[in-house]
């Protein structure tokens, strides 16, 4: 064998182990760095309400997603939030309401809730971008479910 023949031989060897070596380091190095995202966060307001024709009086719900792995949704405090629709704007006052040994943070009104109208809730929140969320009411009665129906549209089985 030739000396260009076992040079070539022998910095072809040395050069494959350096390539894999440095694979193999920069794989490890890479598997300790926590998945970070460098991704901004904009906080979103969230507005939860059924509204039916002829009710007297609305309670609007309204949530944020924290920033977290999971999005957990956390309710709202100190917002404004309005009622407008059939001619009519109403605020909306903040409010707790206990059921069943539970607590749940709500904005109320006694609004009288018309067939046939356009109905927008607004929130706004100093941090969040604003929010609106509408609905036309339908002329057909529209039952309010039972207690356990009502149960399983909150709280659905997964």
């Amino acid at each position: 064998m030739s000396v260009r023949l076992r040079f070539q031989k022998v910095f072809g060897g040395i050069l494959l182990r350096c390539i894999l070596f440095s694979s193999l380091l920069t794989l490890a190095l890479s598997c300790n760095t926590p998945f970070e995202p460098q991704e901004d966060f904009t906080p979103r307001l969230n507005i939860y309400s059924v509204l039916f024709a002829e009710q007297q009086t609305v309670l609007v719900k309204v949530t944020s997603v924290v920033n977290s792995a999971i999005g957990i949704s956390q309710p709202v405090h100190g917002a404004s939030v309005t009622l407008s629709g059939a001619g009519q704007i109403a605020a909306l006052a903040e409010t707790t309401m206990v059921t069943d040994n539970d607590t749940a943070s709500l904005y109320f009104a006694p609004v009288h809730v018309l067939p046939g109208e356009k109905y927008t809730v607004a929130v706004d929140r100093e941090g969040y971008p604003s929010a609106t969320a509408s609905v036309s009411i339908p002329f057909s009665y529209v039952p309010i479910p039972d207690k356990s129906t009502y149960i399983v549209l909150v709280n659905p089985v997964i």
